[in-house]
């Protein structure tokens, strides 16, 4: 190998490796959308839905799928439908599509993405 000034002027490099690492960095430039997701309780007071909400609107705006779900626990799983009018004022957020919401288990949700 020819050096100039005791700097070598050419590198040997394992092909295979370099074209896997330049794969593992372009995947993780690529991948910007991710899924984001929020749990909430029927007892949750309409303050934090409000503070929940913005959160929410800011991630769609980033491009950010949203799972968004309310979780029944103990004597709250006789009375579901006191989850869906906490899930209405993000089924109607502004600039995204919803889901209908789905009734799985304990969790009623629903999954919202940018228009």
């Amino acid at each position: 190998m020819a050096q100039r000034d005791g700097i070598p002027v050419c590198k040997i490099l394992d092909y295979g490796k370099m074209k896997y690492e330049q794969s593992k960095n372009n995947k993780k430039s690529s991948q910007k959308m991710s899924i984001k997701e929020v749990k909430m309780s029927p007892r949750i007071d309409k303050h934090d839905v409000s503070t929940k909400l913005k959160q929410v609107q800011k991630w769609i705006g980033e491009g950010h799928k949203v799972y968004v779900a309310v979780q029944f626990r103990g004597r709250e799983n006789t009375h579901k439908e006191l989850g869906l009018p906490i899930l209405e004022p993000f089924r109607s957020l502004s600039g995204a599509t919803a889901t209908e919401p789905k009734l799985d288990g304990n969790l009623l949700s629903i999954w919202l993405t940018k228009q």
